[in-house]
C-alpha cells in the first residue's frame, strides 16, 4: 500500500510514490484519496492522464475514503465513465459516492462525447456543476434523475446544449438551487422536465427562449414553487399534458410571453390550489384547450377569457371544481360549438354566469354547471343553436329561483336530471321547447319549491309526459303559452 502526504501537483505525488502506470494510480487513489487535495494542486493539474483526477478530487470532501467501484478496473476508467461517456453510472456501486459528494464536470470532459447520457450518480450526490463547455450539445435521458439528496445544480456553462432528454432532474426532491441561465440554445426538452422537484421555490426559465414545445409533465408536482415566469418563452406553440399540475403552493404564473401558443393539453395547472389569479390575455392564438383546464384551482377568484378569441375547442372539466371562483368572463369563447362535459361543474362560489357569447354552441355536455350551488343568475339567451342537452344540466344549482330558457327553441333531446335538485326554483318557463322529442329520467326531480311550469302550446308531448312522471306532480300549475 502506498503512503501519501499533501503534494503541490499530481506529478510530484506520482514521482514521490513511484507511480508509473494506470494500475499503480488505481491502487494509490483507491486506498489513499483522503485529505491531500488542495486548490493549488487542482489548479496545477495539466497532464492528460491526470485530468480525470480533478473531477474525482472535487467530488469528495476531505477525510473520505473511497474504494474503487466494482465496475471499473482503474480510476482512469472511472473518470471516463463519470465525466466522458456518462453512460453507465446507474450501474456503478452506490458506495463510490459518499454522503456529501460534489461533482465538477471539466471543460475537457466531453471532448469524446457530444451527449451526456444518464448522469445519475447516486442518492448521496449533493452538488453538480459544469465548467464552460462547448462540446456538450445534448443532455440525454435520465440526467441526474432521482438524486434525492441533490441540493444544487449549475448548468450555466452548457451554452451549446440544444436538446434536453426525458426525466431531466426528475424527482430531485431536495433540490433548492438551479442555474439554467446558460441554456440559451435549447430548442427541445423532453417529458418530466424537473417533475417532482418539490423543494424548488422558484426557477429562472428565461434561458429556454428557443423552446417551441413544452412536453408532458413539465414541472409536474413541484409543490414548493410559489411563482413561475414564462414570459420569455415566446416561441412555444404547444403545451402538452400535465403542465405545472399539482404545484400546490403556486400563487402566480406569468404567461404573457406565450403569444404563439396554439394548443394546451390536459391538466393545465390542475390542482394548483393556492393560485389566486392567472392572466390569459396574451394567448390570442390559442385554438385548443384539453381536459381539466385549471381544474380544482380552489384559490382562483376570477378568470378573464376575453383574450381567447381564436379558441375553437375545450376539453371536459373546463374550470371545474374551482370552489373559490366568483367571477368569470366567457366573452372570448364565441367560436365554441360544443360545451364539453362538466363545464365549470362544482364552482360553488359563482353567483352569475353570462353565456351570451356562446352563440355558436350546438351541444351542451353532461354535468354542465353541475352543483354550482351559489348561482342565482344564468344568461342562456344566446344559446339559440343548441339542439342537444346531455344529462345533469345545472343539476344541484340550489340557489336558483328562476331560469329563462326561451332561447332553446331548437333543442330536440334533453338528458337525465335536467335542472334536478334545484330546490329553490319556484317557476320555470319551458314554452320555447316545442321541438323536444326525447327527455331523460328525473326531469326537474327534487325541485321541491317548484309551483309553476309554462309549457309550449300544442307541442312536445314528451315534456308533458315527463312532468306527469315527476314526484308530487299534482302540486304543479301547468300553463301553456
Amino acid at each position: 500500500m502506498f503512503q501519501c502526504l499533501p503534494f503541490a501537483s499530481m506529478e510530484a505525488l506520482g514521482t514521490a510514490c513511484g507511480v508509473s502506470n494506470d494500475a499503480e494510480w488505481g491502487m494509490l487513489l483507491g486506498y489513499s484519496l483522503r485529505d491531500m487535495w488542495t486548490e493549488a494542486m487542482i489548479r496545477d493539474l495539466g497532464a492528460a492522464r491526470t485530468t480525470y483526477v480533478r473531477g474525482v478530487a472535487n467530488a469528495y470532501t476531505n477525510g473520505r475514503h473511497v474504494s474503487l467501484p466494482r465496475l471499473c478496473t482503474s480510476w482512469v476508467e472511472l473518470y471516463r465513465t463519470v465525466v466522458l461517456e456518462m453512460a453507465y453510472l446507474d450501474d456503478l456501486h452506490s458506495g463510490c459516492w459518499p454522503r456529501g459528494t460534489a461533482i465538477l464536470v471539466l471543460a475537457s470532459a466531453a471532448q469524446e462525447s457530444h451527449e451526456l447520457h444518464r448522469l445519475a450518480p447516486s442518492e448521496w450526490v449533493q452538488w453538480v456543476a459544469f465548467e464552460p463547455n462547448t462540446n456538450i450539445t445534448a443532455l440525454g435521458p435520465d440526467f441526474l434523475k432521482r438524486c434525492i439528496n441533490l441540493k444544487s445544480v449549475d448548468l450555466s456553462g452548457l451554452s451549446q446544449v440544444t436538446t434536453i432528454g426525458p426525466d431531466f432532474l426528475l424527482n430531485c426532491s431536495r433540490l433548492t438551487s438551479l442555474n439554467l441561465s446558460g441554456l440559451l440554445q435549447v430548442r427541445t426538452i423532453g417529458p418530466d422536465f424537473l417533475s417532482y422537484c418539490s423543494s424548488l421555490t422558484s426557477v429562472d426559465l428565461s434561458g429556454l427562449s428557443q423552446v417551441t414545445t413544452i412536453e408532458p409533465r413539465f414541472m409536474d408536482g413541484c409543490r414548493g414553487l410559489t411563482s413561475v415566469d414564462l414570459s420569455s418563452l415566446s416561441h412555444v406553440t404547444t403545451i402538452e399534458n400535465y403542465f405545472l399540475q399539482g404545484c400546490t403552493h403556486l400563487k402566480s404564473v406569468d404567461l404573457s410571453g406565450l403569444s404563439q401558443l396554439k394548443t394546451i393539453g390536459s391538466h393545465f395547472l390542475r390542482e394548483c390550489s393556492r393560485l389566486t389569479s392567472v392572466d390569459l390575455s396574451g394567448l390570442s392564438q390559442l385554438t385548443t384547450i384539453g381536459p381539466d383546464f385549471l381544474k380544482r384551482c380552489s384559490g382562483l377568484k376570477s378568470v378573464d377569457l376575453r383574450g381567447l378569441s381564436q379558441l375553437k375547442a375545450i376539453g371536459p372539466d373546463f374550470l371545474s371544481e374551482c370552489t373559490g371562483l366568483t367571477s368569470v368572463d366567457l366573452s372570448g369563447l364565441s367560436q365554441l360549438t360544443v360545451i364539453e362535459p362538466r363545464f365549470m361543474a362544482g364552482c360553488s362560489g359563482l353567483t352569475n354566469v353570462d353565456m351570451s357569447s356562446l352563440s355558436q354552441v350546438r351541444t351542451i355536455g353532461y354535468f354542465c354547471l353541475y352543483e354550482c350551488s351559489g348561482l342565482t343568475n344564468v344568461d342562456l339567451r344566446s344559446l339559440q343553436q343548441v339542439t342537444t342537452i346531455q344529462h345533469s344540466f345545472m343539476c344541484g344549482c340550489s340557489g336558483l329561483t328562476s331560469l329563462d330558457l326561451s332561447a332553446l327553441s331548437l333543442v330536440a333531446t334533453i338528458g337525465d336530471y335536467f335542472l334536478a335538485q334545484c330546490n329553490r326554483l319556484t317557476s320555470v318557463d319551458l314554452s320555447s321547447l316545442s321541438q323536444v322529442r326525447a327527455i331523460g329520467r328525473s326531469f326537474l326531480d327534487g325541485c321541491s319549491e317548484l309551483k309553476t311550469v309554462v309549457l309550449p302550446k300544442g307541442g312536445s308531448s314528451a315534456l308533458r309526459i315527463s312532468l306527469r312522471c315527476m314526484k308530487d306532480s299534482d302540486r304543479l300549475v301547468q300553463l301553456t303559452r
